[in-house]
């Protein structure tokens, strides 16, 4: 598993300013708006988290009002950190962000027509966090044998 720490220069990230959504909440189907730069637009006023892919193996994540430890866990889910996340931040608070990289896959060389850089970089080159390597003990159970017959139905 990895933890999520602060990095060697200390955090870089923006606390959230919570404030109340001026918009009704909306009804039917979620529209998303984009930005400049091809981000969905997240709801003013509202805790918030969306990825979604761009080009070949390109992700964009955007966090409004988010805490780190819900961050850990939306890593530690699916593909972005490849296994389970930790948070060791110590921070309490809930921070806006946003993210692109590139997602790295096992024996799938990198493809240099949508070149970003990898996790691991980002998180530390804009947001000051690290992902670590870590150790974690789980019980688990062995049948070494079975000996009892199958009866009939």
């Amino acid at each position: 598993m990895y933890e999520l720490v602060i990095a060697k220069n200390g955090p870089k990230l923006k606390e959230s300013v919570e404030t109340p959504s001026p918009d009704p909440v909306p009804t039917g189907p979620p529209i998303v708006e984009r930005d400049a730069d091809g981000f969905p637009k997240l709801p003013r006023g509202q805790p918030a988290f969306i990825s979604s892919f761009g080009p070949g193996r390109i992700i964009h994540l955007a966090a409004q009002q988010q805490t780190m430890s819900m961050f850990a866990f939306r890593l530690g889910r699916g593909n972005a950190a490849g296994r389970r996340v930790i948070d060791k931040t110590g921070l309490r608070g809930k921070y806006d962000f946003r993210l692109v990289y590139e997602l790295a896959l096992p024996g799938i060389p990198d493809d240099p027509d949508t070149f970003a850089p990898f996790l691991e970089d980002v998180l530390e080159q804009q947001l000051g966090l690290k992902l670590v390597n870590t150790k974690v003990p789980f019980g688990f159970v062995i049948v070494d044998s079975g000996d009892k017959v199958p009866l009939e139905n």
